[in-house]
C-alpha cells in the first residue's frame, strides 16, 4: 500500500510538471485512457510506459506506447521513431487496413524476404518479414481501418525484442 501511495504522489508531481496524463496500475488492476505515460506496480516492480495517440487521416485514433523501463522512447510526429537508449529501433507510420494483406502478398512474392512470424499482440493481428537489410512489422489494429507499418535496420532478434516493448490500441 505504501508503494501505491508513493507511486500516486510521484504521478501527481509528474503530471504537474509535464502536463501529461499518467496511468497507474497496482498489482495489474486499473487503467485510464488518453495517457502519454504510465506506471505499473506489480509485486514491487515498477514498469513505465510512454505513449502517444495518433489521429490518422481516416478518423481512427491509434495509441502506441513503449516500455520506458527497458530504455525505449517514442516520438510524437509521424513517421514516429521508437528508439532504445538513443539508438533508432523502428521508424513507423500508418497505412489503410486494406493494404495490410497487399503488403503480406508482396512480401510472400519477394524472393529475398524471410518470413519471421505472425500472431496477435495486444489483440491486434501482425506479421513480420526480414529483407537483406531491414526488418518490417505490420500490425492490423483491431476494430479500426488502420494498420501500422514499422521498419527496422536492426538484426531480426533485436527488432523482435524492440517489438515486444511496444503496445498498440485503438482509442
Amino acid at each position: 500500500m505504501k508503494n501505491a501511495r508513493l507511486a500516486a504522489a510521484f504521478a501527481a508531481i509528474l503530471v504537474a510538471l509535464t502536463g501529461c496524463s499518467i496511468e497507474i496500475s497496482t498489482n495489474g488492476g486499473g487503467d485510464s485512457s488518453n495517457s502519454s505515460s504510465g506506471d505499473t506496480l506489480v509485486s514491487g516492480e515498477v514498469s513505465t510506459e510512454k505513449s502517444y495517440t495518433y489521429s490518422v487521416d481516416n478518423g481512427d485514433d491509434i495509441k502506441i506506447g513503449v516500455n520506458t523501463s527497458l530504455g525505449y522512447d517514442i516520438t510524437s510526429e509521424v513517421p514516429f521513431t521508437i528508439s532504445k537508449n538513443g539508438e533508432t529501433a523502428f521508424q513507423g507510420s500508418f497505412i489503410y487496413s486494406y493494404a495490410y494483406e497487399d503488403y503480406r502478398d508482396a512480401y510472400e512474392a519477394e524472393p529475398t524476404a524471410v518470413f519471421l512470424g505472425e500472431g496477435t499482440k495486444d489483440g491486434n493481428e501482425y506479421f513480420a518479414y526480414s529483407l537483406p537489410d531491414e526488418v518490417d512489422y505490420f500490425i492490423l489494429i483491431s476494430g479500426s481501418n488502420t494498420a501500422v507499418l514499422m521498419g527496422s535496420l536492426l538484426p531480426a532478434e533485436d527488432a523482435a525484442e524492440a517489438f515486444d516493448a511496444v503496445t498498440f490500441r485503438l482509442e
